[in-house]
């Protein structure tokens, strides 16, 4: 069980909302990507981005903020700044999001 501000959630709970979290941002990497983005042109980056964010601050406040929220937001944020980098490097944009990706995997499901 993994205490929370209301209560707990099991580990089955938090697997799968990490599991969901984490789709949620690779679809980031979808609808930018030069092999699948005109699959996703009714799409609004800027719009994603923020509900992955927000979908993130929720879980932060939830799970009494650990270390692997703030550094999976930072990624999130610094893949936003490449995406509207005049330089923009999709690989960087890539790298970014994997690795935020992994943070919430590291969002610990045991205490």
């Amino acid at each position: 069980m993994v205490p929370y501000k209301y209560g707990e959630f099991d580990n089955k709970q938090l697997s799968e909302a990490k599991e969901k979290i984490k789709k949620k941002i690779f679809f980031l990497l979808l609808i930018v990507d030069p092999q699948t983005c005109n699959q996703f042109e009714n799409i609004c980056v800027e719009d994603a981005f923020k509900n992955v964010q927000t979908l993130i601050n929720g879980l932060n406040e939830l799970l009494f903020y650990p270390k692997e929220i703030v550094f999976s937001s930072s990624l999130i944020e610094s893949a936003l700044n490449e995406f509207h980098n005049p330089d923009f490097s999709y690989d960087r944009y890539r790298k970014l999001l994997l690795d935020a990706g992994w943070e919430i995997a590291k969002i610990k499901e045991v205490e």
